[in-house]
């Protein structure tokens, strides 16, 4: 049996871990899951606040990663609907997979160029809902909320939660009748032991 084909869009994966909880909530789920799904991975290539990439990471073509995952780690120029759209429609992917909600890249040119279809997407809001968050900009927040919505960006498209109250956040702030995932974050797997099967399989229920 095939495993599921994910193509997950996020701004930063490793080597890069600046940018903190996100991008290790990524490469937990990739380090537990990947003996059941094949993950397709599109970032940047530089790391958070970095000006420049290194020299010796391959741009702009795929490369397979020390967890089977296949990565594509977009030079600036590359960063272009025009290839989105050839990524997205490379295969035909179980899923897209989003992490955050603000990216230009990483959440609004992939969910532009698919609104409408059939395809599954998955939008992980990684906390960007959350009280605390939502106080800073505000208006702003509402804005792109109200655009992502009213453009049909967010018809059709599920979320997942890490918690009851990101939950209630997405409810509140996407829509009541929105579709949502609650799968609580995987932890750093150590190799040498064996993942709890409910936490894969609250995971792996996603897909």
């Amino acid at each position: 049996m095939s495993k599921p084909q994910v193509l997950a869009f996020i701004d930063w994966y490793k080597p890069f871990y600046k940018a903190g909880g996100p991008v290790r909530s990524m490469v937990n789920l990739v380090d537990h899951l990947h003996d059941r799904v094949d993950f397709h991975i599109v970032t940047g290539d530089r790391d958070y606040t970095a000006g420049s990439s290194p020299k010796e990471l391959v741009r702009d073509t795929w490369t397979t990663k020390d967890a089977g995952e296949r990565v594509w780690h977009a030079s600036p120029k590359q960063r272009t609907l025009k290839q989105w759209k050839a990524l997205l429609h490379e295969r035909e992917w179980d899923v897209v997979y989003i992490n955050g909600l603000y990216s230009k890249w990483s959440t609004i040119a992939p969910l532009w160029i698919l609104r409408g279809s059939k395809q599954r997407r998955i939008v992980a809001v990684r906390g960007m809902l959350a009280a605390g968050a939502m106080e800073q900009s505000l208006a702003k927040k509402r804005a792109f909320l109200l655009a992502m919505k009213t453009t049909g960006c967010f018809k059709g498209v599920e979320f997942q939660a890490t918690n009851s109250e990101e939950e209630a956040d997405i409810l509140r702030w996407v829509g009541r009748n929105a579709k949502v995932h609650l799968v609580p974050n995987l932890g750093r797997k150590v190799h040498a032991t064996t993942p709890a099967p409910s936490s894969r399989k609250r995971a792996n229920c996603v897909w």
